[in-house]
């Protein structure tokens, strides 16, 4: 995979706001090793951002673990093993001196703040199911993305929704900017210049009057289509601000409605008038003028 990296960048931006030299540079650094992944979907590789963003604070570095405070329950379990240097560092908060063990740094721990060796942690405890037995690909492959429960491979369902809803933008962000491959164009013919004269270009062929027609037919459809869809719209937005207004002021409503209607009645009622006065002015006219022919007739 390779992504337009000002596109890339510009979308990041517009879904998590603006970005610091730092963190620039560390998603740089993340986006560079996820372009040379092979066997990451964008989903995968986007919750895997998302992952980087919540355990790093938004730094996209490693870091060391943030210490609790005295009394809070957080403190209370890292004084278990922080004693033992084991505490929380990298792209992933590795603790326990058994973990460090799994990726081969227990004899220098913080090999975890480099981001090489931090990546690697990531990208294999990840892609293996190294940190819980879970891997990336339980959760997230060609049947379904279910970002909630793809938490369960770094840490059981902590922060599972919000870190959910930041893979989301990321995999928008990186769909957005996505290079596909150009469409390889076809040679054009070689022609024998000896046999030029030979060659014949090939019959215009007329677009039939029908496909003209056809389109102006599909275009009038999704028109009025579009008008329809558009009034549907309109009544069902009047319709809730009406529903609204009944239920927070029903009597002033009511009032109001009555009223409407019985403005209403009266315009029909006049314009009703109106009409009969019309047609019984034509009646008029038209005897008048048969009574003129009769005694012209005469």
């Amino acid at each position: 995979m390779k992504f337009n990296r000002e596109t890339l960048f510009q979308r990041v931006r517009a879904a998590f706001g603006s970005l610091r030299q730092s963190q620039v540079d560390g998603l740089n650094f993340l986006f560079d090793k996820l372009e040379g992944e092979t066997n990451l979907s964008i989903e995968q590789s986007a919750y895997i951002l998302a992952t980087v963003k919540h355990e790093t604070a938004n730094t996209y570095q490693p870091i060391k673990e943030k210490r609790g405070r005295v009394g809070t329950k957080i403190r209370a379990i890292q004084d278990r093993y922080w004693g033992s240097g084991f505490y929380g560092r990298g792209y992933v908060q590795v603790t326990w001196e058994k973990n460090y063990r799994k990726f081969g740094i227990a004899d220098d721990p913080d090999k975890a703040l480099e981001p090489e060796t931090a990546y690697k942690v990531l990208i294999d405890g990840m892609r293996k199911g190294l940190f819980t037995g879970y891997s990336l690909s339980h959760f997230i492959n060609n049947t379904e993305t279910d970002y909630i429960n793809a938490r369960k491979v770094v840490n059981g369902i902590d922060r599972a929704t919000d870190i959910a809803f930041m893979a989301e933008k990321f995999e928008h962000a990186l769909k957005a900017s996505l290079i596909t491959d150009p469409v390889t164009e076809q040679p054009a013919p070689q022609i024998n210049v000896e046999h030029a004269d030979k060659v014949e270009a090939p019959p215009v062929v007329p677009k039939p009057e029908k496909v003209e027609v056809q389109s102006l037919t599909q275009s009038l459809l999704s028109r009025v289509m579009a008008g329809g869809t558009a009034v549907v719209g309109a009544g069902t937005a009047v319709f809730g601000f009406l529903t609204q207004a009944f239920d927070k002021h029903p009597l002033p409503m009511t009032i109001l409605v009555l009223g409407i209607l019985a403005i209403s009645a009266y315009m029909w009622n006049e314009s009703r008038k109106r009409r009969n006065a019309r047609e019984a002015l034509i009646v008029q006219k038209a005897a008048s003028q048969t009574e003129n022919t009769v005694v012209l007739t005469k």
